[in-house]
C-alpha cells in the first residue's frame, strides 16, 4: 500500500560518497531536515508522473480495476479524498472480489473522518478474506478512534498472528527455491 506518514529511515552506505555529493552543493550546515525536503518533493514529483501514467493507461484500458485501485490510492496520498474514493468504487464495481480494495477505500474514509465507513469497508475485507492482516490492523485502528479497546486489541492480535504466519510462509518458500 502506498502510504506516507512522514517517518524515514535514513541508512547511509558510503559516508565518504555521501559527503562528496553534498559537500559540493551546500555551502552551509546540511540537516535531516534539508534531506527530507529533497525526500518529500521527489516523492511528490514521483507520485504525479504515476498518477499520470495510470490516467494514461485508463484511456486504453478503462475497465481495468488494477489502474483505478492505484489512481485512488495515489489521490488518497495527495489528500483528494473524495476522488480516490471515486476511484476505489469504480475498481470494486469491476472487480467487487479483490479485499485489498476496500481496506485502501477504508483507509481513506477514515482519513476523512468516515470512520462507520471505514469499519464497514474493513468488515467487507475480512468477508472476502479472512486472512487480510492489513484489515484486521486498520480495523484496529479505527475501532481504537471509536473507543472500542478491546476489539482493538483483538483485531491488533489477530493482524500479528497473520502477519507472523505469512512471514514463516515467505521463509520456507524461500528455502525451497534455493
Amino acid at each position: 500500500y502506498i502510504r506516507y506518514f512522514g517517518s524515514y529511515t535514513f541508512k547511509i552506505k558510503d559516508p565518504i560518497v555521501f559527503y562528496t555529493n553534498i559537500s559540493g552543493n551546500i555551502s552551509d550546515v546540511y540537516t535531516k531536515a534539508d534531506l527530507m525536503e529533497q525526500c518529500d518533493a521527489e516523492f511528490v514529483n514521483a507520485l504525479d508522473e504515476a498518477l499520470a501514467k495510470c490516467n494514461t493507461a485508463l484511456k486504453k484500458y478503462p475497465n481495468e480495476a488494477e489502474l483505478y485501485y492505484w489512481s485512488g490510492a495515489i489521490k488518497s496520498h495527495q489528500g483528494e479524498s473524495k476522488s480516490a474514493i471515486d476511484d476505489f468504487d469504480t475498481a470494486i464495481r469491476l472487480n467487487p472480489k479483490e479485499s485489498s480494495i476496500y481496506v485502501m477505500r477504508g483507509m481513506t474514509k477514515s482519513d476523512i473522518e468516515d470512520d462507520k465507513g471505514a469499519l464497514e469497508d474493513y468488515n467487507h475485507a475480512l468477508k472476502i478474506n479472512p486472512k487480510d492482516s492489513s484489515a484486521y490492523s486498520m480495523r484496529a485502528c479505527v475501532k481504537l478512534k471509536m473507543g472500542d479497546l478491546k476489539g482493538a486489541n483483538d483485531d491488533l492480535n489477530i493482524a500479528n498472528e497473520l502477519y507472523d504466519e505469512q512471514e514463516q510462509n515467505n521463509i520456507k518458500e524461500g528455502e525451497h527455491k534455493e
